[in-house]
């Protein structure tokens, strides 16, 4: 793949750290920032307590690999965890809690999508310019009909729908579900959603642009680009192994695809003599092998319930290609024109992002996993549609154009700042920061969190009713373990970091008969017992004069709850 040296590296306006790539890196930096601290909910946000209790093991233990899982006391995490290590890795050594922790890795993210967008531009089209183009499209290329269509709604309905905290747990505002043709829940994008939220996501969709870069490099110079190939693949395994096995494999095959193309005549390059498709494939596939030994343990099937790879059924699959169509449509328009538009000896790269996201487009629609991470295939499809739109930016005579990439931006604009807006004025979070740890602001929860955190021993096992009301006070998963640094005897059990195990359901029933203050079976006492550790029952209401009579006097209590030591009878 030739590529115009001199365009790419003469002039201070071609410098990866250029002024202006320094300055979208910390314009998305402040963003995120701005906005947790306007509505710090948005930082613990829908996972962020998920996340924290995994780091807290770490912090906890940091030599048991995989760690314990926090919320089914005894078992190793049936969930990946190597970007977990790292958080727990930077809250150590600066001595930050962890939830601030998982906001450094995602301005990292950001800062990192810019740098390396921007070395990919360089690489592809000559100048660092497109770069930038294609870290907005990254964050921004989804859903441009989306300010249409929430005026259409609330013409409709005589107005914007009242702020609702049952909404995703009050983490937007519901506007966000009115804005989409489909995809109530804003899972396929813009990917700016993520990028507010403390998962590992951003960390991932950020290094799935340094696979492309180095991609890119493999596929002109093998010797070079392979080694960093196979690394960048191998980072993003660690963040999330289903994208870089979705996108590696996608990837390599579109390789292949196009090579055999060019071999037959069916694809002209430009003169391009043969692709060196079994570096850039064995790159791909050695860095996805490389961190198998951190997500191994996923990839055995279901070992309880909701765990596996099966196909969806026509209805969900019809409605998943609508909602994919719906938010991706302008970026895949967008990425056939830079295709077409790219010079023959530069199309390479390109074509092989456009091949390599139809893949994942399709599965998108037909695949189901896990808690619905079908989704990451559509981002991993948005990621590598960014590189080729950029190219749309292109004029007539095949040199970039600021007015087709500021209309560009126009397009997209208005449904990016329709998305931030939905994350700001969010209700107050429970979750404060006290002594550098995670807890509960006030009430009789935060109470008992913090006799746990501070006078229990430090592998106490809690059991809970993983029911509401006590389970959690904002997000999807049980606030007790990142708020007391303390392990759950089970969490529900169909949540899906609970449901692989087998024996999920058995104790289920067992925490909602304790949290009841009554006797076990003694199969369920030898359960209980096996685990050989500090056992602690938080009972509430009438429960508690039950768990008093059966267990005696609380360790603490605090109107309505009690904390009971459980004792085998």
């Amino acid at each position: 793949m030739p590529i115009d040296e001199r365009a790419a590296h003469t002039g201070s306006r071609n410098r990866i750290l250029d002024p202006r790539v320094l300055a979208c890196a910390l314009a998305w930096m402040a963003v995120i920032l701005a906005v947790h601290r306007e509505s710090p909910f948005t930082l613990v946000s829908a996972h962020g307590l998920l996340h924290a209790a995994i780091a807290e093991r770490l912090l906890l233990a940091p030599a048991v690999l995989p760690p314990e899982n926090p919320f089914f006391a005894g078992e190793p995490l049936a969930y990946y965890w190597s970007f977990h290590l790292l958080v727990a890795s930077v809250s150590r050594l600066f001595g930050i809690d962890v939830l601030h922790a998982l906001e450094l890795w995602i301005l990292v993210a950001a800062a990192g999508l810019v740098l390396l967008a921007a070395g990919l531009g360089r690489g592809l089209y000559g100048r660092i310019g497109p770069g930038l183009l294609i870290s907005f499209l990254v964050l921004a290329g989804a859903q441009p009909q989306a300010p249409l269509v929430l005026l259409f709604r609330s013409l409709r309905h005589g107005g914007l729908p009242a702020d609702d905290g049952s909404y995703l747990w009050g983490l937007v505002h519901p506007a966000s579900a009115w804005m989409r043709l489909g995809d109530p829940f804003g899972q396929l994008g813009p990917l700016v959603n993520y990028y507010l939220n403390t998962t590992s996501r951003p960390l991932a969709l950020t290094t799935l642009v340094g696979v492309v870069w180095a991609l890119a490099v493999t596929l002109r110079s093998p010797h070079r680009g392979a080694p960093w190939l196979a690394g960048a693949t191998a980072l993003l395994a660690l963040w999330s192994p289903i994208l870089a096995i979705a996108g590696g494999l996608s990837l390599a095959g579109a390789v292949l695809a196009v090579e055999v193309s060019r071999s037959r005549g069916w694809l002209q390059l430009g003169g391009a003599s043969a692709l060196p498709w079994v570096p850039a494939a064995g790159a791909l596939v050695a860095g996805i092998l490389v961190a198998l030994p951190t997500y191994a343990h996923l990839l055995g099937g279901a070992a309880g319930e909701g765990n596996g790879l099966l196909g969806q059924g026509l209805g969900t699959a019809v409605a998943h290609t609508g909602w994919a169509l719906a938010s991706g449509w302008a970026l895949a328009a967008l990425a056939c024109l830079g295709i077409l538009r790219a010079p023959l000896e530069r199309r390479l790269p390109l074509l092989v992002c456009g091949v390599a996201a139809l893949p994942l487009l399709v599965a998108t629609a037909t695949v189901i996993l896990p808690a619905g991470n079908f989704v990451n295939f559509f981002h991993a499809a948005l990621v590598l549609l960014a590189v080729p739109a950029a190219g749309a930016a292109r004029g007539s005579d095949g040199e970039p154009s600021r007015g087709r990439a500021l209309a560009i931006v126009a397009l997209f604009l208005p449904s990016l700042l329709l998305v931030l807006w939905t994350y700001t004025g969010r209700p107050p979070t429970e979750v404060v920061i006290q002594d550098g740890q995670l807890a509960q602001r006030s009430g009789p929860r935060a109470t008992i969190y913090r006799w746990l955190r501070v006078s229990s021993p430090l592998d106490a096992v809690v059991v809970i009713d993983p029911g509401p009301p006590t389970r959690a006070s904002q997000g999807n998963t049980a606030e007790l373990p990142a708020l007391t640094g303390r392990t759950l005897f089970t969490e529900r059990a169909h949540h899906y970091i609970v449901s692989p195990y087998p024996r999920a359901g058995q104790r289920v029933a067992i925490a909602q008969a304790l949290a009841r203050g009554e006797a076990l079976s003694a199969e369920g006492q030898q359960l209980l017992a096996a685990l050989a550790r500090p056992v602690y029952v938080l009972v509430r209401g009438e429960a508690r004069a039950a768990a008093r009579a059966r267990w005696g006097e609380p360790v603490v209590a605090t109107e309505p709850l009690a904390l009971h030591r459980w004792q085998p009878r």
